[in-house]
């Protein structure tokens, strides 16, 4: 009977583990494919799942000047964003901006493509409050070799509107402005939070 009970273990222990060889994706590329997959656990450590401290690294800015910026990427393709220079806190901008919402997705090896849409309204004396624009972002990710930190390069398309209630489709329409310019972005660095 001991033997009996030795063997029913070995044999539960070899089917749970050819269930398990069974059922995981053999690569990345299976668990972006199929969304089933993602909840996958081994896909989590090397996937941007979880909140990020980013800073943009801002060009010809002095040493130690910085935006920064929580990002929070979510297991069901979602992120969500938001930066030092929202809700109106860079005097300069001539609209508030809220903060960020859309989707990502992986892009083969250690890169992810996160794509937002951001409102923004106008601050002018006399039209506060009104819509301004829509935009766009696309967040090019590559995650450095500890899976902790990645750098990113950041573009933004605007759509600008004419009123609060008839602006172009951001899903459609050519956009009015792209900044930077094409081919070129923001640069930004991210590291993972983790608890204390």
């Amino acid at each position: 009977m001991h033997m009996g009970f030795r063997s029913l273990r070995c044999a539960l222990a070899a089917g749970l583990l050819m269930t398990a060889a069974s059922t995981a994706p053999a690569t990345a590329q299976s668990l972006s494919s199929d969304p089933a997959n993602f909840l996958n656990l081994s896909f989590v450590r090397w996937a941007p799942i979880g909140t990020w401290y980013t800073t943009f690294l801002i060009d010809g800015a002095p040493a130690g000047v910085n935006l920064p910026a929580l990002i929070t990427f979510h297991r069901d393709w979602t992120f969500s964003a938001v930066d030092g220079g929202d809700f109106g806190a860079i005097p300069e901008l001539p609209f508030n901006q809220l903060s960020q919402h859309g989707v990502w997705r992986w892009a083969g090896g250690q890169k992810f493509v996160a794509t937002g849409m951001i409102l923004s309204f106008k601050r002018e004396a006399g039209m506060e409050g009104q819509l301004d624009s829509v935009s766009r972002t696309v967040i090019e990710i590559e995650f450095k070799n500890n899976f902790d930190e990645f750098t990113a390069v950041v573009s933004q398309d605007y759509w600008f509107c004419p009123d609060s209630f008839s602006c172009p489709d951001p899903l459609n329409a050519p956009p009015d402005l792209t900044v930077p310019a094409e081919g070129s972005g923001f640069s930004i660095l991210a590291r993972r939070l983790k608890p204390m």
